[in-house]
């Protein structure tokens, strides 16, 4: 799963993350920071947002990742992990072949090391200011 996602950004040249889905709630959201959002990165260390960076939320609010500084212990990816949620952040104007390109070319990592994969669906936000 993270390998898929690796082989991703350095193929396509895009910065992404992975969440373990099973284990954050729904809806995901992207929001800016003022440098005030604490949370505990992936190593177990506490830290604050960057302000101006960022971030992606679950629907309980818990921090999952910024841009910045990467992902939090909020939907950490284990090898218990069997569904995953990707995202990918894109600079402005990126044009939409890019962006598909993207997801084709992960879509194809993953089922490569797990050829029974299913694609549940893609969301696409586009993060404005």
């Amino acid at each position: 799963v993270v390998e898929a996602m690796f082989m991703t950004e350095m193929a396509c040249g895009v910065l992404a993350s992975v969440q373990d889905l099973d284990s954050i709630a729904l809806p995901i959201e992207i929001d800016g920071t003022d440098g005030g959002e604490e949370y505990v990165r992936y190593d177990g260390v506490s830290e604050f947002c960057k302000d101006g960076d960022q971030l992606m939320r679950d629907g309980a609010g818990r921090i999952l990742s910024s841009i910045a500084q990467g992902p939090t212990i909020n939907g950490l990816v284990t090898g218990h992990t069997t569904t995953a949620a990707y995202c990918f952040y894109f600079v402005p104007d990126v044009p939409e072949e890019m962006r598909l390109a993207a997801l084709d070319y992960l879509d194809r990592a993953v089922r490569a090391g797990s050829p029974d994969a299913d694609l549940v669906g893609t969301t696409s936000v586009i993060a404005t200011g």
